[in-house]
This record gives structure tokens, C-alpha cells and sequence, in this order.
């Protein structure tokens, strides 16, 4: 069930630019519930698992190109001088696809097989490339105050108290709001620093592009850690490429990539068990990003260990300590209290934004609350319960971010993005074959006794 939540997710995510559709809602919905779908005991059939997910990520590579065919509409902002390129490069993703059908991937010679993964990738990375060349000026904020932040803290400013661009209302539904503002730097510190090697390209979206590439990468080599055929691992890098909205997320500078960059990694060598440093500073950088990452730890919890959770933990509060020693009003209000003022927003991909299209009126707050903090809870505890498995934390983790997603007032196409990756590497954990039962060993022999003792001792018939 879990690639057919990854194409639901994808599918009303693609479509309307991650906004708002009423039949979106509804596919969140479905994936939600196929997320949390009795799956029995025991790890799927490997064969039909891996034709699942074969299916899943060629139905999603055909999407983006046949929407643009179809609907006459590509699934990205795009330029008349790329769209035939980036038509091109989806193609070639498709064709890659199709040849891993199982008879025409066998009947390759090994460096042939080598050779058509990265034929594949390159295919999905050239598109990429091409959407963000082709948007130069994607119209969004958060486009804005990434670079413009980034340049401020290389001058000598102070980001959350910098004024930002601003934007025409007619852009976009929250620009017309009056609570939205153009002096907030939204993101936590963390961002702040990954984002300064890009000062000198002029353009933060090459961050993004990059940090999907690695994910892609990294996606193969959990896959292989866990034991999945090369087949397998290698989809699930691919599938990452061919999620329908990963263009219209990379154009936008939205930080979800460069996030989920850094949880795989971390999960990569908290899998290893013998990287916990490392591990923990990866896992510190990807909580330092946004504000509701610490839920993200729930599968990473038995790898790092206690130490590693801590280590990772004091990685964002250093960090925000420094800015808030600068500024803490400033601080305080583009990292927290703007978040809190906001409205609901009528073109959320939520149940929040359906509810303010057929009624009128947001649901209250404490319901949006509620919900996602139950379902937080519940996954804490299994995953305690069941430390150590790993498919079932991160199954969870990806049914508690869609059910947060689904109750949330601003939920848009990242926010999806977030969850789709969650949903591929819980996928790939449930693939992977379950570690044999460890023998008990057997109990040592008791030592003789002594004569004089064993005299001493009544026998169980004489005690009777």
C-alpha cells in the first residue's frame, strides 16, 4: 500500500501547483488511510513488492509528460525554450523506467545495467536543471528572502531583521492577506548556513538541485543497506526523479529537498551504527531547517542512541541561542510568533482549505491540533514498543506528517514533497528482508558438585 500512498500523494500535490483542488484533498485523504492499512505480519512477497513499486514510480514518470500532452499544461513553471527539453529529458526518464521490467533488465550485461542508472538519473537531473534555468524569477518569498538572507548575513545583517522584496498581491492568495509580511526570514538558522555557499551562484535553487541529486543517491544506498535487489534499490532512487511534483518544488525554492537530503543521510549512517557523530551533526542540521522536524528523530531514534539524540538536539539550540542573543525580538517573531498569527489560508491543500471552500469557515484550532498530536503519540509508542524496526518507524513518521499536512492551515506541494520522500524510504524498509531470529544459546551445563554435597542433598523421591 505504501506506493500507491507515494502516487496519490504525488498526483494531488502535481496538479494546481500543490494548491488547493478539491479532489487533492480527497487523494491526501487516500493515501493517509492506504498508509495506515492493515498490512498483516511479516514483509511483503519481494517479487510482487518490487512490480508495486516498478509500477508506481513508471506511472509516475508518465505523469509529468502526459500532462503536459493532456492538459496542455506542463507541471512546472517553464520557458518556451526549455519546455521541449525538459519534455525531452522526461522521456528518457520513461524509457529508463521501462527497462527495468524484469526481462528486459536481465537480459543486460552488468555494465550495461551499471550504465543505465545513470543514463536514468542523469535524464531526471537534466530536467531539473533546465525547469530552474528556465524560472528565473520563480515569484514567490520564499525565493526572495533565501537569497536575500543569505547575501544580508554575508554583509554583516541580521536576516531576521531584514526587509525582503516584496511581492505583487495578485500573486498569490496570502499576499493579499494583511497578517503576511515581507520582513520575515520563516526558516530556522540552519538554513541560514547551508544557504552561503550559494551566494556566489546568485540563486539558492542550485542547493535544492543538488541536495535532490544526493537524496536520489541515498535512497540507493539505504536500499542496498537493507538488502533489497539492485533492482529495487535503484527504483527507489529513481522514484525519487520521477515524483511528479519535484520540478515545481525545486523551482521554488522550497528547502524540503535540502531537508530530506539530510534525514536520509542521517538514517544512512544511523544504519551503519558505527558514524554516531557524524550522524548526530546531520541529524542537528536537518532539525535546524524548519520548525516541525523533531518528529523526523522517531526512526532515527534506536541508530543514534541517546547521546546521538541529545548531540542533535543542542546542534538547533546553539544555533538559534546566537540569533537570539542578536535579536530576540526579531528572532522570536519571524521563527515563531508570525507562524502563530497567520490566518488559514483558503488555498491550503488540506482538510482546512476544504473546509473554508464549502463552508465558509476554518475548523478550530484545537482540532488541527488534536489530531496530528495523537497520532504523534501513538507513533512514539509503537515505536518504542518495536525499537529497532525500522520499516515500521518510518511508516509511522510518514502517516503522522500526512495527517499533520492534512489538518494544516498553509499546507502546499513542499509540505507533500516532505512526506512522498518519508513514503519511498518506508517503502524501501519494507522490502527488505527480515533479519533471521537469533538462536538462544543454549544454557551452559551444570557444574558436578561436590561428593560431599551431592551425599547431603536429598533426592526428589526421597523427599517425598
Amino acid at each position: 500500500m505504501l506506493p500507491l500512498a507515494w502516487v496519490l500523494v504525488g498526483v494531488a500535490a502535481a496538479l494546481n501547483g500543490g494548491a488547493y483542488w478539491t479532489a487533492g484533498v480527497v487523494l491526501i485523504a487516500l493515501a493517509t488511510g492506504a498508509v495506515y492499512w492493515p498490512t498483516g505480519r511479516g514483509r511483503p512477497d519481494p517479487a510482487r513488492g518490487e512490480l508495486a513499486l516498478w509500477s508506481a514510480t513508471l506511472f509516475a514518470a508518465l505523469f509529468s509528460p502526459l500532462a503536459t500532452l493532456v492538459l496542455r499544461a506542463p507541471l512546472h513553471l517553464a520557458a518556451a525554450w526549455a519546455e521541449r527539453w525538459i519534455f525531452a529529458a522526461q522521456v528518457a526518464l520513461v524509457a529508463g523506467v521501462i527497462a527495468y521490467a524484469r526481462p528486459v533488465r536481465l537480459a543486460l550485461p552488468p555494465r550495461a545495467r551499471r550504465a543505465h542508472f545513470l543514463a536514468t538519473v542523469a535524464a531526471g537531473a537534466l530536467s531539473a536543471l533546465l525547469a530552474i534555468r528556465s524560472a528565473p524569477d520563480p515569484g514567490i518569498d520564499v525565493f526572495y528572502f533565501l537569497n536575500e538572507g543569505a547575501r544580508g548575513l554575508l554583509g554583516g545583517q541580521n536576516p531576521y531583521a531584514m526587509q525582503f522584496t516584496p511581492l505583487p498581491a495578485s500573486l498569490s492568495p496570502g499576499y493579499q492577506d494583511p497578517a503576511y509580511h515581507f520582513d520575515v526570514y520563516g526558516y530556522l538558522p540552519g538554513m541560514l548556513l547551508l544557504s552561503l555557499p550559494t551566494v556566489p551562484l546568485g540563486d539558492v535553487r542550485w542547493l535544492m538541485w543538488l541536495s535532490a541529486l544526493l537524496a536520489v543517491l541515498l535512497l540507493r544506498s539505504l536500499g542496498a543497506r537493507q538488502g533489497l535487489s539492485e533492482e529495487a534499490a535503484e527504483l527507489l532512487a529513481i522514484a525519487a526523479l520521477a515524483y511528479p511534483g519535484l520540478l515545481w518544488v525545486l523551482q521554488h525554492a522550497w528547502v524540503e529537498p535540502v531537508l530530506v537530503a539530510l534525514w536520509l543521510g542521517t538514517l544512512r549512517l544511523a544504519l551503519a551504527r558505527n558514524a554516531s557523530a557524524p550522524a548526530a551533526l546531520l541529524a542537528g542540521l536537518a532539525l535546524s531547517i524548519k520548525q516541525f522536524n523533531p518528529p523526523l528523530l522517531i526512526p532515527l531514534a534506536a541508530g543514534l542512541g541517546r547521546r546521538g539524540l541529545l548531540a542533535s538536539l543542542a546542534v538547533p539550540a546553539t544555533l538559534c541561542l546566537l540569533f537570539l542573543a542578536w535579536s530576540p525580538r526579531d528572532f522570536l517573531w519571524d521563527t515563531l510568533g508570525y507562524h502563530l498569527q497567520i490566518p488559514p489560508r483558503p488555498d491550503a491543500l488540506s482538510l482546512v482549505g476544504l473546509a473554508l471552500d464549502r463552508f465558509g469557515a476554518a475548523p478550530p484550532g484545537w482540532i488541527s491540533l488534536a489530531a496530528p498530536a495523537a497520532v504523534l503519540v501513538h507513533a512514539g509508542r509503537v515505536a518504542a514498543r518495536q525499537r529497532g524496526d525500522i520499516a515500521i518507524a518510518l511508516r509511522l513518521t510518514a502517516g503522522f506528517y500526512l495527517v499533520l499536512f492534512l489538518f494544516n492551515r498553509a499546507a502546499f506541494a513542499n509540505y507533500y514533497f516532505l512526506c512522498a520522500m518519508l513514503l519511498l524510504a518506508a517503502t524501501g524498509a519494507s522490502l527488505a528482508p527480515r533479519p533471521a531470529p537469533v538462536a538462544e544459546p543454549a544454557a551452559p551445563a551444570p557444574e558436578p558438585r561436590p561428593l560431599s554435597l551431592l551425599a547431603a542433598e536429598p533426592t526428589r523421591a526421597s523427599s517425598r
